[in-house]
């Protein structure tokens, strides 16, 4: 079997790339065509020795070029696709291979407007050609599910919704047929051992602290998630003996996890604060994160890395997939979720981290229960994908 994946952001965001890497464990075997809007990245950290990619076409068509009269000639024969939809068709045209099913693979790319945009135009494209499409591991909030965005999701073939609060989102829009559960796949995600910063380990536990640049965009104040962040290193060097790991897990251009972790470390001369600043994959990375005593994350990738390797997580959290992991996981998420919409003060964070401290032993030996099966739960989306698709 041929797959299509797309929606992908590229490697330097490494949640991406677990998916990817994920993915295609899950299937086991086929063929993979990968999407991206930067092939270099991608080759950076390999993604392209498991796929073969097809860079991002964003060329402009003018109507007045040969291909721009085509394409309006052909639109004017055509009552369902108008001239920009065969634009977007044309544009993405290396997209539709043939006996292939297409896998979007952002996530949570419908939580985003402009995204939902370019996700639109590709399934028309997909749905000309009569090729599958799976919305694969997702999350769904309930921002921007109007009308035509209800009847985009009902048009995929498939729906795999990576927690309960986005299957709660879409049920109640009428979206059920083509909904299934299962867990993100990138809890599948193997560690790959690396010897990056070993002496760091080896001289005292480690707390790792994911701060991602993404929570300029969600602040409830000025400065608010960086301050709490401020705060939290405070409290840990003054009353507790952990060395403190500042992880990265997106690192691109405008939205780069290094801007605040960096303007963080500036803040702490302690040689018991670190930032893991060498580029490692999205694997390297769960290894350094599965090595910590305690975790505290902003970006979902770096959380699910430490959930999987049941590692005490506190999430700081902006959007419905947070919530519903965590509330899936534990069942309830008091003390291990803070809201980034809600800080009321700098000071926020920190207590909260006190009380998820507190019960640290307890949730690791959740965790260690309840992850077996947690993580075989992603296997059902290749079941669903077998069963309702391929051999439907």
């Amino acid at each position: 079997m041929k797959y299509v994946m797309f929606g992908h952001a590229g490697s330097g965001n490494h949640g991406c790339e677990a998916i990817v890497r994920s993915t295609e464990k899950i299937l086991e075997g086929g063929k993979y065509y990968l999407e991206t809007p930067n092939l270099a990245e991608d080759e950076e950290f390999k993604l392209t020795d498991i796929c073969k990619p097809i860079v991002k076409n964003d060329q402009k068509i003018n109507q007045r070029s040969v291909i721009g009269l085509y394409l309006k000639a052909k639109a004017k024969l055509d009552k369902n696709y108008d001239f920009d939809d065969y634009v977007n068709i044309y544009k993405n045209r290396d997209l539709y291979i043939k006996n292939s099913v297409a896998l979007s693979v952002g996530g949570d790319n419908y939580c985003y407007i402009s995204i939902i945009h370019d996700l639109r135009a590709k399934l028309k494209g997909f749905k000309k050609h009569n090729i599958p499409t799976i919305l694969w591991g997702c999350s769904v909030g309930t921002e921007y599910l109007n009308k035509q965005t209800c009847e985009d999701l009902k048009s995929y073939d498939l729906i795999t919704a990576r927690e309960s609060q986005t299957i709660e989102n879409l049920y109640n829009k009428g979206i059920k047929d083509n909904v299934i559960s299962c867990s993100d796949p990138a809890f599948l995600l193997d560690a790959e051992k690396t010897d990056y910063l070993s002496d760091f380990f080896a001289e005292a536990e480690v707390i790792g602290l994911n701060v991602s640049d993404f929570m300029k965009f969600y602040n409830s104040y000025n400065n608010a998630t960086f301050n709490n962040f401020r705060k939290l290193v405070e409290y840990i060097l003054k009353n507790t003996d952990y060395k403190i790991l500042l992880i990265p897990h997106v690192t691109q251009y405008g939205n780069d996890d290094l801007v605040p972790i960096n303007a963080l470390k500036k803040e702490f001369s302690s040689n018991r604060v670190a930032v893991a600043e060498k580029r490692l994959n999205c694997m390297q990375l769960k290894y350094l994160i599965s090595k910590c005593k305690m975790f505290v994350g902003c970006r979902t990738h770096s959380t699910i890395a430490a959930y999987s390797t049941t590692v005490p997580t506190l999430v700081v959290g902006y959007s419905v997939k947070a919530q519903g992991i965590a509330k899936d996981i534990f069942g309830d998420t008091k003390d291990l979720i803070v809201d980034v919409n809600g800080f009321n003060s700098d000071d926020d964070l920190t207590r909260t981290f006190i009380n998820f401290s507190e019960k640290k032993d307890y949730l690791k030996d959740h965790l260690s229960k309840v992850m077996p099966d947690y993580i075989a739960r992603a296997y059902n989306a290749k079941d669903a994908l077998i069963n309702r698709v391929i051999e439907k």
